[in-house]
Formats: C-alpha cells, structure tokens, sequence
C-alpha cells in the first residue's frame, strides 16, 4: 500500500496529536483560575509549543532510547510479559480501590441495579426508563453476579478480566503493526495507566468497550490477512459479533461498520469483496442486536433498536444552552415525555437548532473536542470528589498526575507521527484503522455531548499507537539502535 492512501489520514492525525497536547493545559488553567480565561490559550499555546518542540527537537534521540527499552523488554518471552503487566496491573488496581473505596454513583450505580435486577428479578429498566439505558454492560455484569453474588467487589473482579483480556488484544494488535518491541511497550503503557486503575472497582461500560473495540479490530485484521475461504469468512462473523455486543454496550459503535470498510480500503482489498464482508458484518451485528429490538418493541410499543437516550443526550448537546458537555436539561424540558416521545423529540429540536445556529453549531463543536481531548482525570473525579468527597491539595494531585500521563501519551503519539512520517509504518492500514477509530469517535462528540468518560473506549487504541514509538524505523535500523544503546 502507498502512502499516498494513508497521506491525509496521517496529517488529521498529526493535528488531533497537537489539538490534544494543547487542549489538556488549556483545560487545566481553566479549571485552575476559573473565569480568568484571557491568559489560558496563550499559557497552553506555550506549553503545547515547548512539548512539541521538545518531541521534534529530540525525536531521534526519544525514538532510539524507546527502541532499545523495547528491544530489551521482547527478550522476555510474550506470555510472560503479558503475566507480568497483569500481575503488576492488578496490584495497582486493588491497592487504589482499596485505599479509596468509593461507593457505586450515578451512572455506576444504576448498571449495578440494573445488572442485579436482572439476575433477582429477570427484569431490566426502570418504571420510567425501560430502555433508555444499553443493556450490553448489565448482561456482562449479571453473569458475574450470578456466579459470585451480589457483593461490591464483583465489578472489581469483573473489570480485573477485563483488562486481562485488553492486554492480550492490546499486545496482538501493536505486534501485527510493529512487532514484539512495540507490542512490549504498548501493554507497559496499560499498566499504570492512571483512569484505568482508577475505574476498575466501579460498574461503568467504558472497560468492556476498550476490550470489544480492540477484539473488533483484531478480528477484522486478521479477516483481511486470511487466505480465501472459511477462515476468512469466520473471522468476519466473529468480528460482526463482537460489533453487536459492543453497540449493546455502547450504541454509538453501531456505525463502526463505516471504520471497517475504511480499514479495507486502505488495505487494498477489491471493492465487490469489501462489500460482501460489510454486508456479513451487518447481518452479524443484526442478529445479536435484533432481539433486543424486538423486546423493546413489546415493552415500549414502538421500534428501538438499542436504548431511547439518543435524542434526549442529543438535544441536551445542541441547544441554546449547551456548553458543550453535560447538561441536566436543555432550555425546552422534555421531562413530561415518556421516553421514545423524548428521544425522537429530541433529536427534531437538536437538528433544529443546528440548522438555525450553523456557526454557533460549529463554535460548540470546538468546545466539545477540547473536552474531549483536555481531560483524563474521570478517575480520580469519580473515585475522590464525587465518590468519598475528597478535594483539596490530594485530589488536585491524582488530578495532575492523570492528565500530566494523558499528555505524555499524546506526546508519545506524536512522536509517532514525525518518526515514522515515511513507510513502511505509516502505511500500515491497521495502524490507518486505529486512527479512523480516532477520529470516529471523537467525531462523533464534535456533535453529542461531550467530555473526559467519553474518549475512554479509546484508551487500548492508543496504547497500541503509542507503542509503535518502540517500533523500528525500517529493517536495517536495527543495527544503529544497538550502536546508540546506553551503556551498562
């Protein structure tokens, strides 16, 4: 594949990667000083410009000291490493939910009443919402409770398997681009990763999406390497599958079809076989999501294919009021409305409003990709500020420390971009599918609601990108990188 199909893919890329590295300053002044905003993009143009400069300034020197931590992390051998991260992982993960044992809250909390209902009392929804939260992580969660119990530890131990499982996809997919020494550094990036230790004790959807978004574009991959015949054709119902479970979890993914079909076109694949396989990958999807749609049919009356909250979050997110995250109401409250009336009103009041307001439309979309890229620290608000009430000098300090992680990783990322700006990496079309994974998602909170939960679901995809900073420039640099190794 030329780089010539992966060209302008590359440079969005390269711009998200600077766009973040300066919306997490930004975000922090904000938060710091309040309404004193007249200095905040001067102070993060300047720190966004000496990080950026630094990673350019030094990029052979970052990338041949990544290369050789990496090359010296493969000699251990993969299974291993993968019990190693876990291990490590885990330690970290029990001691934080341990030292800050934080109750289940809003969103948390219902999951886990949800997921309980459905094993006591074989139902799901509430009186005044049957559909209008995705099922996807209460099924997940209810098969655990059913096994264990209905203790508080379970969303622990359910999410512990979790992240078990995303390093194994995690590691697969940074080996499938740039071998064992970026899938080494990718699974190490998982590790300490502050959010994710951070949610694993609560009973939130955003793990089992990183696990199933991963898994999809590992099977999907490995779709398209596949001779012809059946094991390509499994390989795609698997994938169809997993995109079901996942638009379960989260329905905004039941468009990730679209990724796909981009990931065959960078792969070069025929264009009557990409059709074929999205066609399979529709009915695959269907067929896992077309039962529930059914049930909401008999419960509600009405054809909802997953949950009713699409208009309602809509609406709240494209109205004169919106701000760009959350919003409790709009200026029009659709609280009298059962719950299909509130969504298809929603969305006609949020297009309504976009088609009256196309600039301030635009304007609020900004606003909405710097909460999406400014912010990693739902963690430590869910766990200290919202969960136990704990503020001041501690909460400011797991604050800094996620975001500061959250900012060396975009940096990581676009070390990425300017040492591997030539192929044979940057023509790699599973690398182009991780980042149309990117730039789906963060799309579509250009539109909805946005915030710091919402690129959670990426957090696997771009450790798999950061991790190709300890990939090789090309074959014969093998060789420099030992010559540039410290010394012992």
């Amino acid at each position: 594949m030329t780089f010539s199909r992966m060209g302008f893919l590359w440079l969005l890329f390269v711009f998200v990667a600077i766009e973040a590295l300066y919306c997490v300053p930004l975000l922090s002044w904000e938060l710091a000083f309040g309404g004193a905003r007249t200095l905040g993009p001067w102070f993060a143009l300047a720190t966004a410009g000496a990080v950026i400069a630094a990673t350019l300034r030094w990029r052979e020197k970052w990338r041949v000291f990544l290369e050789w931590s990496s090359a010296r992390l493969s000699q251990i051998p993969a299974s291993q490493w993968l019990a190693l991260c876990f291990v490590a992982g885990t330690v970290l993960r029990v001691w934080w939910r341990w030292e800050y044992p934080a109750p289940q809250q809003s969103d948390q909390a219902t999951y886990f009443t949800l997921a309980k209902n459905l094993v006591t009392e074989h139902r799901y929804g509430f009186s005044d919402g049957l559909a209008y939260w995705p099922p996807g992580f209460p099924f997940y969660l209810s098969a655990w409770f059913f096994i264990l119990g209905f203790r508080s530890w379970v969303p622990l131990v359910a999410n512990l398997s979790l992240y078990g499982g995303t390093l194994a996809v995690v590691a697969q997919l940074a080996q499938r681009i740039g071998g064992e020494r970026s899938a080494r550094l990718a699974t190490l990036f998982l590790v300490p990763w502050p959010t994710m230790v951070m949610i694993t004790g609560f009973a939130g959807k955003e793990l089992l999406v990183v696990f199933l978004l991963c898994a999809a574009l590992l099977t999907y991959s490995r779709a398209l390497d596949a001779v012809k015949g059946l094991t390509e054709l499994l390989f795609v119902i698997l994938t169809g599958f997993v995109l079901g479970a996942m638009s379960l979890t989260q329905p905004s993914f039941q468009l990730f079809p679209i990724v796909l079909v981009g990931f065959d076109y960078l792969h070069r694949r025929s264009i009557p076989r990409a059709l074929v396989r999205g066609a399979i990958l529709a009915i695959t999807l269907s067929l896992v999501v077309i039962p529930w749609s059914f049930r909401n049919r008999r419960v509600l009356g009405a054809w909802v294919p997953i949950s009713t909250n699409g208009g309602d979050v809509f609406y709240r997110a494209n109205n004169p009021l919106a701000t760009g995250g959350y919003m409790p109401q709009g200026e029009q409250s659709l609280e009298g409305f059962d719950e299909v009336s509130r969504g298809k009103i929603g969305f006609r009041l949020g297009m309504e409003w976009i088609r009256a307001h196309p600039g301030r439309f635009v304007l609020l979309g900004v606003r909405k990709q710097i909460l999406f890229l400014g912010d990693d620290a739902q963690g430590a608000y869910e766990t200290l500020k919202r969960g136990l009430g704990i503020g001041g000098v501690r909460y400011a300090a797991w604050k800094a420390a996620s975001n500061l992680y959250w900012w060396a990783i975009w940096a990581a990322l676009l070390l990425v971009a300017a040492s591997h700006s030539k192929p044979p990496l940057c023509a790699n079309p599973l690398l182009g599918a991780l980042v149309l994974t990117l730039l789906y998602l963060l799309a579509i909170h250009s539109v909805f609601e946005s915030g710091g939960k919402y690129h959670l679901p990426l957090l696997g995809v771009l450790a798999a990108i950061a991790g190709q900073a300890g990939a090789v420039a090309a074959k014969d640099h093998a060789g420099r990188v030992a010559e540039a190794a410290p010394s012992e």
